[in-house]
């Protein structure tokens, strides 16, 4: 299983504006978690939260993946190796501790790996309304955002089944 958080920009809250502001995007956003299996298949669509909320904390919040299925996950999820036993997230370097070279080869395998989610991203947001601001007021964005996952599984489906014709 890949996971993975995608922001979204929003209309600046009325009320509550400091819980939506991610400083990370720098603009008010909601964030939603999407899990993927191998096949490409999204498999679960988290709740929306806040766009100050870290990509972790939303992990936590969600309900846990089978504890027997390997999570392939990215530098956001640093510490769930303690919460799931078969979770990999990749190395961190910094000045004084670059990454060695087997450690280099370990992130670009996973990154490898972790790019199906990337993709599903994005084959998400090519649907103009995840794509851009949303300005409905968060009415319905859940609904509408697990009506676009859906489309975009079916859409994989099809291309499974193309292929294997």
């Amino acid at each position: 299983m890949i996971i993975d958080v995608t922001e979204q920009p929003i209309e600046r809250p009325k009320q509550g504006q400091e819980a939506y502001y991610s400083g990370k995007k720098k603009q008010h956003t909601v964030k939603k978690e999407i899990r993927i299996d191998q096949d490409g298949t999204i498999v679960h669509v988290s709740a929306t939260y806040p766009g100050r909320v870290h990509d972790f904390a939303i992990f936590k919040q969600e309900p846990p993946p089978p504890s027997d299925v390997p999570i392939w996950a990215d530098a956001g999820y640093q510490g769930i190796e303690k919460l799931h036993k078969s979770a990999c997230t990749p190395y961190k370097s910094s000045k004084k501790h670059p990454l060695c070279a087997e450690k280099k080869t370990y992130n670009q395998v996973l990154a490898s790996q972790r790019v199906l989610v990337e993709h599903k991203i994005r084959s998400i947001k090519v649907f103009k309304i995840i794509g851009n601001r949303y300005r409905n007021k968060r009415k319905r964005y859940d609904l509408k955002f697990n009506i676009v996952a859906g489309l975009v599984n079916l859409q994989n489906g099809l291309s499974l089944l193309k292929r294997a014709a």
